[in-house]
């Protein structure tokens, strides 16, 4: 599981992830309140947030990331939910969701990236993530 906070991005983007530097091989389905996003297949990147956005941001992320010795090693299942918005007025807060997948069956995910469409993200964002082995 892993716990993601922005105060934002230093403009206007939408909010991406990747894994191990993989730039191709991954497939997601987003929504906003509870609406399809936008879908990716093929994509070079999970579209975790696809609406541009530069305001504080928090998701949670879950990743079954499971290797396995005896059989081919399955993709990478990626679920998410999370909430955005300005602290003012209270009523621009956005609320989205999604799945998708990293389909690599070689190798499992020892890196994470997140992205802001070539933006930075501000001080004071941060990532924690928990995790056990399997």
């Amino acid at each position: 599981r892993i716990l993601f906070y922005s105060q934002g991005a230093s403009s206007v983007s939408s909010l991406r992830i990747k894994f191990n530097g993989d730039v191709a091989n991954y497939g997601y389905k987003s929504f906003m309140y509870y609406t399809a996003e936008s879908t990716g297949n093929n994509s070079a990147y999970i579209s975790l947030l696809n609406t541009p956005n530069a305001s504080s941001t928090f998701v949670t992320i879950d990743i079954f990331n499971y290797a396995t010795s005896t059989t081919a090693t399955p993709p990478k299942l990626v679920t998410w939910t999370g909430t955005t918005g300005a602290f003012s007025p209270v009523s621009n807060h956005t609320i989205f969701s999604g799945s998708g997948m990293w389909n690599n069956t070689t190798t499992t995910i020892s890196q994470i990236q997140f992205q802001v469409s070539g933006q930075t993200f501000n001080a004071d964002s941060f990532i924690q993530v928990y995790g056990s082995s399997y």
